[in-house]
């Protein structure tokens, strides 16, 4: 659970809530090497902040419109603070084997519904592991921190409405220290071990208080607040000895314009009562420190730092944050001391590692995220599945419209063949037609001559006394039918025409022989009727040259 993510990290610019004025810095970079990019500073409006509680939002919305058009930063994304008496952190102890953040969620309510002094009111709640126990190996030590509900909506509420979106609502003790850590590396604890970083005393002069927090091998173990000891005061002092405005005593405190007098009367003895409540708040916390760290607008007062060093007998530092882009000094703006905080807070956009405090419900901000992703990946996934589909199906009404086309190509190329396949079966029909007609025509310009020379022959081949009434000719085949005398004269035709024909005519068969009913009663002849039949050879002949020339026609 050490060292695990607190949420998402965003480019963040830091914005810090003061009665007198609010601050903003933005810093670009990365852990280890950054730089300070812009820092703004505009009045606060007169009781819109009170003890880091806002009062007046829509005068407090003005003032971040007017820090809005100043700041140097595109940004919309900001780390701000809870500070004062709105903000409890509490350390506790819990087993080294919870490896649920569920469950260290579940011990940490626990506990801190016992420790929280807020009643009846929301509460914003975060936790960080800091480590093992010193005294239990098998414990860890973890910082819980709470602050009223509606100061950090406050802040949410009317960063939204210059266009900026709270991510990161830190401790303003945390977000300090985190500034003065960066700024100076020998308070960060040696990876190796080796060598343990100075015990140190973080003194934060602000406008309502001056705030000490001590650092132990570079975590906080504890802050004290001295309301009595306030920039405020201080002012106000020079104010009743110069006859000077408020804000005028201010601004002349900060560019060292005051007179001679004042640093008689007014600051040594505020210097006095700084140094002796100071060494007095250490006394009590009963802490070596080796090294004073001030910060905050006051921190500038002329002999305050020499006054540390002489009077506490300690090395005394007021770090500069204009050191990393002395452009950002001005005329009037010499040293970055009371913009501290707010970079600490800026500072938020490259560690947002546990212990790190962050009072927005980023735990929930965190699930809400990750349901939406599932949703948004599950309506991806259905849009791409649906795309795949809708891809599939073109992709086959492509291959059926295609294939339907080459059927339609082929139905018509089939239906063209048909067409051609009937026109030469017509043809062929024709064809047959013609031959058969070509036949006819041969086999009767054959048979021209044979019929005229059978007829030459029927005189010679009918016997007297046998009277012929009809004559047909069936191809080859000739029949005849008549009357004859007697029978002997049908023999006698039949000898004719199968022996005395020497061989033009053959197979002679007489097909019937009756007695002729319609004879005369009055003659004295009986007649009888008679048909026979008798094959032209020489009409055979001429057929099976015609079939043979056909022959040779159909193999051509």
């Amino acid at each position: 659970m050490f060292g695990k993510k607190q949420g998402k990290t965003y480019q963040l610019i830091g914005v810090d809530f003061g009665s007198q004025t609010i601050k903003a810095v933005a810093i670009s970079g990365r852990k280890g090497s950054f730089q300070i990019d812009s820092a703004v500073e505009v009045a606060c409006p007169q009781g819109a902040v009170v003890n880091g509680k806002i009062q007046d939002k829509e005068r407090v919305e003005q003032a971040l419109a007017q820090l809005s058009r100043s700041i140097a930063s595109r940004g919309k994304y900001v780390a701000t603070a809870v500070s004062g008496t709105d903000v409890v952190t509490r350390t506790i102890t819990l087993p080294r084997d919870i490896d649920s953040d569920k469950e260290l969620g579940d011990q940490v309510q626990a506990q801190s519904e016992q420790l929280i002094p807020f009643q009846n009111t929301s509460i914003a709640l975060d936790y960080g592991i800091l480590g093992p126990n010193n005294s239990d190996s098998d414990q860890n030590d973890v910082l819980v921190t709470a602050a009223r509900g509606e100061s950090v909506l406050d802040r949410s509420e009317v960063m939204a409405q210059c266009g900026y979106e709270v991510k990161v609502v830190d401790v303003g003790y945390y977000a300090l220290a985190r500034a003065v850590m960066a700024l100076v590396p020998k308070l960060n604890p040696d990876p190796s071990g080796a060598n343990l970083p100075p015990t140190a005393a973080i003194v934060d002069f602000g406008a309502s208080e001056t705030d000490i927090i001590f650092l132990e091998n570079g975590r906080i173990t504890s802050t004290k607040s001295i309301p009595t000891l306030s920039g405020a005061v201080y002012d106000k002092r020079i104010a009743a000895k110069t006859g000077y405005p408020a804000a005028e005593a201010e601004r002349a405190k900060t560019q060292s314009r005051l007179p001679p007098e004042v640093e008689e009367d007014v600051t040594k003895p505020y210097i006095a009562s700084i140094i002796k409540q100071i060494a007095q708040a250490v006394r009590i916390q009963q802490s070596k420190v080796s090294l004073f760290v001030l910060t905050g607008g006051s921190s500038l007062i002329p002999g305050l730092q020499q006054a540390f060093i002489e009077v506490l007998k300690t090395e005394t530092i007021v770090p500069d944050p204009f050191d990393l882009n002395p452009k950002l000094r001005t005329e009037y703006v010499q040293h970055g001391a009371k913009y501290m905080t707010a970079l600490g807070l800026a500072l938020r956009s490259f560690d947002n590692e546990s212990p790190n405090i962050n009072l927005v419900d980023w735990r929930a901000a965190e699930a809400k995220q990750k349901t939406h992703n599932f949703f948004v990946m599950a309506i991806a996934f259905a849009v791409v599945g649906a795309l795949i589909d809708i891809g599939i199906w073109t992709m086959l009404n492509a291959q059926i419209d295609n294939q339907n086309e080459r059927n339609g190509y082929l139905t018509s190329q089939i239906s063209l063949l048909q067409d051609k396949i009937n026109e030469i079966e017509k043809l062929k029909k024709e064809r047959d037609e013609m031959i058969n007609r070509m036949k006819l025509i041969e086999q009767l310009q054959q048979s021209r001559s044979t019929v005229v020379n059978i007829f030459s022959d029927f005189p010679t081949l009918v016997a007297n006394g046998i009277y012929l009434d009809n004559i047909d000719f069936d191809g080859i085949k000739i029949s005849v039918k008549g009357l004859t005398e007697t029978l002997a004269r049908v023999s006698e035709m039949y000898r004719n025409i199968d022996i005395e024909s020497k061989g033009r005519y053959g197979n002679v068969q007489i097909s019937s022989i009756s007695e002729d009913k319609q004879n005369d009663s009055k003659s004295t002849m009986t007649l009888s009727n008679f048909g026979l039949s008798f094959v032209s050879n020489a009409m055979v002949e001429a057929q099976k040259s015609l079939e043979k020339k056909n022959n040779k026609r159909g193999g051509r």
